[in-house]
């Protein structure tokens, strides 16, 4: 292969970029990016029993907004030159690229969330938009829409601007969403019933923290993941569980030595943790039976579990630096057990010619800085090695490289360079003390 075939083939292998079970388990719908001209939509049955299928394709970017309730379909969001204008359409898995419009073309306002009552009846999200007098605004207002007659009703109006997120239970009675009205750098969380009779705050642990919710499928107990308060305990994140008919909070994991990037509740209930320990995903899952927390099995590169299908198997999102982001079915993920019967479900490397065997392997490179300070990063060694390098240095700075496929530095290894990329002071996932460092000479 050529240097120019080379980099083009690198430069479009397909990669997952959004990817969500559906709310029975039985299906994966996901973003897949240079699979199409643009982003585009996919399902696939979480058994891997047949190939994906496109439920659209379009020249526009198109994105994966939410599940319809009975699993039948998609509510997806499509824009229009890249001016974020979306409109939402919704796609039955039985009739992919037919794509049903729900929202009017090119509106004059951006949408947040999309999320379809179970009666079909009435469409929920947020939009910047005052209905009354017919003209854009500046904070973002929740609106109930009536799908059949084309009424649109704000049953919420918060003060200020923010990039809300939005999301209704599977039993449709309530609305789960963000707000910043208090402070720039805060985040808190309200409930709206569907008719907008009840909008109360329900989640804040201070003005200026942030706070992350999200809905278990009872449509009674919310996740909470929110920064930590109090004296000293900054800078690590606290997971909890909240009951909101009883207004109960239960604090799962509060501990400043978990580095807890993220967590959610898989179509079962299961909570999924996701912790980083020096820029490698190590995650675990909480059942909410009994409240243990169980690791995962060690598996080569990073590992971001969906969660369990219908038939008890796990999916999940895989990626390395010899493999771009994936879906893949492990039948067993249980700690000190081999993964058993891994598939990929989309069957990646069928759409590209490099092999893996084309792609330098990141090598888990550490070493001692001039004052002792352990510093981590990535190696790739070029095949020969003319003993000349590139230094990466990632954005941020508070963000961190991993074990992923970048295509710009395996065609640097691919052209002779050894590349060294840095988790240099400042980076995440390796405590706060770590990420702070890079104040100590004024950034």
């Amino acid at each position: 292969m050529s240097t120019k075939d080379y980099l083009q083939e690198l430069l479009n292998i397909p990669t997952v970029v959004k990817s969500q079970l559906s709310p029975d388990g039985r299906w994966v719908a996901f973003v897949w990016y240079r699979r199409h001209e643009n982003t585009d939509v996919f399902v696939v049955p979480s058994d891997g029993s047949r190939p994906p299928t496109a439920l659209t394709h379009t020249p526009e970017f198109t994105w994966l907004t939410s599940w319809v309730p009975d699993s039948s379909g998609v509510i997806v969001e499509e824009d229009h030159d890249s001016d974020e204008r979306v409109r939402l359409f919704r796609v039955d898995i039985n009739r992919p690229e037919e794509m049903k419009p729900l929202t009017e073309d090119r509106p004059p306002y951006f949408i947040r969330g999309g999320d379809l009552h179970p009666d079909g009846k009435y469409l929920f999200y947020g939009a910047n938009f005052d209905v009354e007098k017919d003209e854009e605004i500046e904070p973002t207002w929740i609106y109930r829409h009536d799908l059949s007659t084309g009424q649109r009703s704000a049953i919420a109006r918060p003060e200020k601007s923010i990039d809300m997120l939005v999301s209704l239970n599977q039993q449709g009675t309530h609305i789960l969403y963000s707000r910043k009205d208090l402070h720039p750098s805060g985040q808190q969380y309200y409930l709206v019933d569907v008719d907008g009779h009840q909008d109360n705050e329900i989640l804040n642990f201070g003005d200026d923290i942030k706070v992350h919710a999200t809905w278990f499928p009872d449509g009674e107990r919310i996740l909470v993941l929110s920064e930590s308060t109090g004296a000293g305990k900054q800078g690590y994140q606290s997971l909890g569980i909240y009951h909101w008919p009883s207004e109960e909070m239960r604090w799962l994991i509060d501990d400043p030595d978990r580095m807890i990037e993220g967590a959610w509740v898989s179509p079962d209930g299961l909570v999924v943790v996701d912790e980083m320990r020096d820029a490698r995903h190590q995650p675990s899952y909480i059942d909410p039976q009994n409240w243990v927390e169980q690791r995962f099995s060690q598996f080569n590169g990073n590992l971001l579990p969906l969660g369990r299908a219908h038939d008890g198997a796990w999916i999940a999102s895989h990626y390395s630096s010899v493999s771009p982001v994936d879906l893949i079915r492990i039948s067993s993920l249980e700690k000190d057990s081999m993964p058993s019967e891994t598939m990929s479900l989309t069957q990646m490397w069928d759409h590209t010619e490099i092999d893996r065997d084309q792609l330098a392997q990141a090598e888990d490179f550490k070493w001692p800085s001039a004052d002792g300070l352990q510093i981590q990063g990535w190696l790739y060694r070029a095949h020969p090695n003319p003993k000349r390098a590139v230094i990466y240095i990632h954005g941020g700075p508070n963000f961190h490289s991993e074990d992923k496929l970048n295509p710009q530095l395996q065609f640097f290894v691919a052209m002779g360079f050894n590349v060294l990329d840095v988790n240099y002071r400042g980076s995440t996932g390796f405590g706060l003390s770590y990420r702070e460092s890079i104040k100590e000479d004024g950034w």
